[in-house]
Order: C-alpha cells, then structure tokens, then sequence
C-alpha cells in the first residue's frame, strides 16, 4: 500500500485497490481500459476521446451556462433509448430527464402566467419529479402496480436516479428485464396524460386507471413486438416453464448459488444452498463479500458454492444460477466478458476439472427462492454464517422449493 501511495494518485489507488485478484497464480495481461470486456477496437477508442472532450468541455462551461442535463451521465440516456417502448414514450423520458416538458415550474421560469401548483395536492411549485413520483397519485399508482414501488417520503427522488442506478436492481434475466423497463416508461407516460386530462378537464384519473392503462398499453406493445399474442405474465411464465429447478440424478449435489445488492447500506452478499438428490439440505450459507456489479456478485457467488463443494468432499456437482449471462460466460470460456469478471471466471475455471461431474444451468428467480434467502440474509452481518437445517425460516423455504419443483420434502 506504500508503494501504491508512492507512485499513484488517489483515484489511481483507489482504483487499483478495487481489483480483484485471482486466488490462483496467474500470468498478468494487458487489457484496454476504455471498454468493459478490456478488449481494444477503433470504436472503443473513439467513443473513450469522445467522453474526454466532454468532460474538458463541460469544466470549462460556467456554472451559470450548464443546463441540467449536462450533469446526466450518459448511461442514462443510453438506457432511455434502449428501452423497448413506443418511441413519442421514449421521447418524454429522454424530455423529462432533460427538464424539458411543460411541467408548471418550466412554464412559470418563461414567464408564463399560471398556477404553479399541482392541480391535485397544491404542492408548489409542481416539477416534472413530483408529477411522476413525489404526487399522492403517483406514489398510490407506483406502489399498486406491478412494479411495487415505494418512493421515499423524505428526499428527492427523480427518473434520472432511478435509470442510473437500473443495473444495480438483480434481474433474473434480460427479458424480466425489459418488461420491467417497459412497464415503467408506460408507467411515466400515463401519468403524465392523467396530468393532461386533469388540466385541460377532460377526466380525472384514478391511481387504478393509470396502472391498468399502463399495463395494458405494456403488455400490447411486448406482444406485438415479439410478434405473439401472450400477455406479459403469461409470456413470462411460460419463458420460466423450461428454467425450473428441477432434481438432480442421484449422486449428484445440486448447488443453487445467489447474490443480493443494496443501495441504501450499501451492503452486498451472497448464498449458497447445497442438497441432495431427494431434497435433503447438506449445507446452506451466507457470506458477507463487496462487489459493485450484480454479475460480479453472481460468478463470486458460484465461487463460493464450488469451494464448499470442494471443502465437502463432492466430486458430483449441478451449479444453478438465475443470471443467464454468467452461466453462458462460464459454459464458454471464449466467449467475451466484462473485465471485472476476469480473475472470478478464471477462478471457477480452474475448479471445475477438479470435479467428475460438474454441470452449470439456469434457472428463473421464483425456482431460486432459497439461495436469494440467503444471500438477502447476508446483507446485515458481519461474516460467514453456516445455517442448520433447524432454523424455521430456511425449513420452511427448503419445503416450499421442494413442494412446487418436485423435490420430495426434507425429512
């Protein structure tokens, strides 16, 4: 660490200290920081001279010149135009995270003679953020939707942040993914023409009017954009219908590995389930680790259930996860990947010939209930902890796992 403080700047050392190492030796290789998988090309290097230039651009800008967008990172639009929605919906996100829609406060900052307060709760003045989020109606529609959301009381909560931060919510997969994503841009869209309706007394809208507008509008657009017929529940069902756990043969260990994330700690972990053919519990347990990547938090979590494996003396294993990118990174070593993953991946590499059997699948989030348990429980402690079967909470999910995936209950 001397020598690090010796040599490098502090952003340098902070971020060489966030490497993580490989627990077995190990040849260094060069690797191009300007792109995620650490691999060069011409277009990595252009977007990377694009992104200096800005940033000198916008240091140079005057604070009385900056616009609010300028203080977006450029992940947030990058996410606005990814999501799979109608483009005019597209196109009010992009507008509202730019503070570019006629919400009351823009309309009174150009000298326009209204009311700035929210035609329904009298907040003044009334923004783009308390429109979609911080309104009675909006939280009321946000929380009795689908999506569940509990936007804080305390605070400022706007889309921007929440787009920001989309990756650290852990998807099973991207599909699950882009659902969410389109059911929250119709979410934004129909509360925004609740709005309009209201102002210009053509209806007034209840919370249950925007969300089932909303995810009928969602679930229309997914269907016909996948060129089927199948609701959105319904298509995720029967997406999930081929990802179930299921029990492996006998005399192999089945390992259902997850890892959990939290933004308010922040704290992270990961759980590791290991049983049997018939269901029975073996080993389950929590461990404490950081990672800022949910994907990174994923392999460390398979690390992890490999090296019990291998503590416990198994030679016969069956590795389930939720994350279908890890699983297709571990099934193809070729394939490439993000370069936080390098030394995790290269780690579980030199583990699987340790092994007779050792087989990887995924699996959906409902069919790994017990591990995501886990990892959840390893968020408030402090360090590894090895659960007995006899606690009633992890029983209690072992049965259920086993009574709706065919596992014969424990004994």
């Amino acid at each position: 660490m001397d020598l690090l403080s010796q040599f490098f700047s502090v952003e340098d050392r902070e971020a060489i200290e966030q490497i993580r190492l490989s627990i077995n030796p190990s040849e260094d290789v060069l690797c191009w920081g300007g792109a995620r998988n650490g691999i060069f090309t011409i277009k990595s290097a252009y977007h990377l001279l694009c992104n200096q230039h800005d940033q000198q651009f916008s240091t140079r800008a005057t604070s009385s010149h900056r616009h609010a967008w300028e203080d977006i990172p450029s992940e947030v639009w990058k996410r606005i135009w990814n999501i799979k929605t109608l483009p005019k919906v597209k196109n009010f996100l992009w507008r509202c995270c730019a503070n570019g829609v006629a919400s009351s406060e823009n309309l009174m900052k150009r000298h326009i003679p209204i009311d700035p307060s929210c035609s329904r709760c009298g907040h003044d003045p009334k923004s783009i953020d308390h429109l979609l989020f911080l309104c009675p109606i909006a939280r009321a529609a946000w929380f009795g939707s689908n999506l569940t959301v509990g936007i804080p009381v305390d605070g400022p909560f706007t889309l921007a942040q929440l787009l920001l931060h989309w990756p650290c919510l852990n998807f099973h997969d991207k599909r699950c993914n882009e659902d969410v994503l389109c059911l929250l841009s119709f979410m934004c869209w129909n509360i925004w023409l609740a709005r309009n309706d209201l102002v210009f007394g053509i209806k007034d809208w209840t919370p249950e009017d925007i969300i089932s507008q909303a995810q009928a509008s969602s679930t229309k657009f997914l269907s016909i954009s996948r060129g089927n017929t199948l609701s959105v529940r319904n298509t995720h069902e029967a997406y999930s219908i081929g990802r179930q756990s299921s029990p492996p043969d006998s005399g192999i260990i089945k390992i259902n590995c997850d890892a959990a994330f939290s933004l308010k700690a922040p704290a992270s972990g990961i759980g590791v389930v290991l049983r049997d053919h018939l269901g029975n519990h073996i080993q389950a347990a929590s461990n404490p680790i950081s990672f800022h990547e949910v994907l990174l938090g994923e392999a460390l979590a398979v690390l992890f259930g490999l090296q019990l494996a291998t503590y416990g003396g198994f030679n016969n294993v069956h590795i389930e996860s939720d994350n279908e990118d890890l699983v297709s990174f571990i099934r193809e070593p070729s394939r490439p990947h993000p370069l936080s993953l390098r030394s995790t991946l290269q780690d579980i590499g030199v583990l699987i010939p340790s092994f007779s059997v050792c087989n990887f699948s995924f699996i959906s989030r409902d069919a790994n209930l017990v591990a995501h348990s886990l990892a959840r429980k390893a968020l408030p402690v402090a360090s590894q902890t090895f659960w007995p079967v006899s606690s009633p909470w992890l029983l209690d999910l072992c049965c259920k796992d086993a009574r709706c995936f065919a596992c014969p209950p424990l004994q």
